[in-house]
């Protein structure tokens, strides 16, 4: 077994494949069922996202935070969710899945920013590294660390974008009564 700070390239090829074969497996009405070998070397508890993407855009994205699964389950769940059950996209057909890329992201446990001043996030976070999860009452929003990075934004933009994905003003942030959490994030893809 590893834990999710020790895992390799082939532990990441071993995910990306079984979120392919989760998501084929559900479009074909059948079940996946994780061999022991994976059941054992991903049976750490995990929060994880998987991202579908066709020719260069989103295709669909969902996961867990926290780690109340065991990864090979969650990652089973969370494929075929991001697959199927995104609201932002049609579910995907058996004929498109030869053009979708997968991407498996497993977090780190989110951890609040202690700050004394808003303004301290903007050299707390780590462009790249850290991914975000805003909170304030019931609205809540989460980028993953890759975002900021393919997009090319600073610190106080990937702020903003976090506080418009929990449906908040963009400026949120800065209000004592937002939630500011980051976590770390290792990223497995495709290709």
């Amino acid at each position: 077994m590893v834990d999710k700070d020790g895992l390799t390239d082939e532990d990441g090829t071993a995910l990306v494949g079984l979120a392919r074969r989760a998501v084929s497996d559900h479009l074909l009405g059948r079940q996946t069922v994780p061999d022991d070998a994976l059941k054992s070397r991903f049976s750490f508890r995990a929060g994880v996202f998987v991202t579908l993407n066709s020719g260069g855009s989103l295709r669909g994205c969902i996961g867990f935070v926290a780690p109340h699964k065991r990864l090979y389950g969650a990652l089973v769940e969370a494929a075929v969710a991001a697959a199927t059950r995104d609201p932002r996209f049609l579910p995907v057909q058996s004929g498109q899945l030869g053009r979708i890329k997968f991407e498996v992201t497993v977090l780190s446990e989110p951890q609040k920013m202690a700050v004394s001043n808003p303004n301290q996030y903007l050299s707390g976070i780590r462009i790249g590294m850290d991914g975000l999860l805003i909170r304030r009452n019931s609205s809540s929003g989460l980028l993953l660390p890759q975002v900021p990075a393919e997009y090319g934004w600073s610190q106080q933009e990937f702020l903003e974008h976090a506080c418009e994905k929990a449906g908040l003003p963009r400026d949120s942030w800065r209000d004592e009564s937002t939630e500011v959490l980051r976590f770390g994030g290792t990223v497995f893809r495709e290709g």
